[in-house]
C-alpha cells in the first residue's frame, strides 16, 4: 500500500491504483454525481470494480466502466445477475456468479473480502470490502452502513490502516 495511490471521485466512489498498476474502483457512479470532477471518458483503465450494493449512487456506471474497461466486477451474486442481464459479460464478473458476505478474491497479491453492511438495496445485500496489500497495508470501505457490533471485529481480523466510511455522499 505504501506505493498505492488512493483517490476519492465523489460521494463513494473510490480510485486505488497500486504499485504494481492494478486499478480498482469502488462504488463507481460518474453521470449524475454531483461530487464527481471527471466523466466516463476519463476512465481509462478499470483491473476490478467492487460494488457495495446496487442503488444507483454506488452502482450507476458499472456496466459502461466494466464493458469499456473489461474490468472485472465483484458484488454479490443477485446484482451480479442484473448487471449480467444489463450486458456484462459472465466472464467479468468474480466466479462468474457473484460473492457472498465472508467471500475472497486475490487479483495481483491483493486480497479484497466481501464484509457484511447494514443498508437497503434492491437486488442482494449490502457490503463492505477489506483490500489487502501484499506489503501489508489494509483499507476497509464499509459501503453504506449503520454502525454495527462487529465493525469492531474487523478491525481484529484485518488490521485496517484506513477506513473509507462513506457518510451521506461525503
Amino acid at each position: 500500500m505504501a506505493s498505492s495511490v488512493l483517490t476519492w471521485l465523489g460521494h463513494a466512489f473510490f480510485s486505488i491504483n497500486s504499485g504494481k498498476g492494478l486499478t480498482i474502483l469502488i462504488d463507481p457512479w460518474i453521470k449524475g454525481n454531483p461530487s464527481c470532477h471527471i466523466t466516463l471518458d476519463d476512465i481509462k483503465r478499470a483491473d476490478l470494480i467492487l460494488v457495495t450494493h446496487d442503488h444507483f449512487d454506488h452502482s450507476g456506471d458499472v456496466v459502461a466502466i466494466a464493458t469499456k474497461t473489461g474490468a472485472k466486477v465483484v458484488a454479490t451474486p443477485e446484482t451480479t445477475a442484473k448487471f449480467i442481464s444489463q450486458g456484462v459479460p459472465k466472464e467479468q464478473t468474480v466466479y462468474e456468479t457473484g460473492m457472498n458476505i465472508g467471500g475472497k478474491v486475490i487479483l495481483d497479491d491483493i486480497t479484497i473480502v466481501m464484509t457484511q453492511a447494514f443498508h437497503t438495496s434492491e437486488t442482494g445485500a449490502a457490503t463492505g470490502y477489506v483490500v489487502k496489500f501484499p506489503d501489508g497495508g489494509t483499507i476497509y470501505h464499509a459501503g453504506d452502513t449503520g454502525i454495527f457490533f462487529s465493525m469492531e471485529v474487523l478491525g481484529e481480523l484485518y488490521p485496517l490502516d484506513m477506513a473509507l466510511i462513506p457518510i451521506g455522499g461525503v
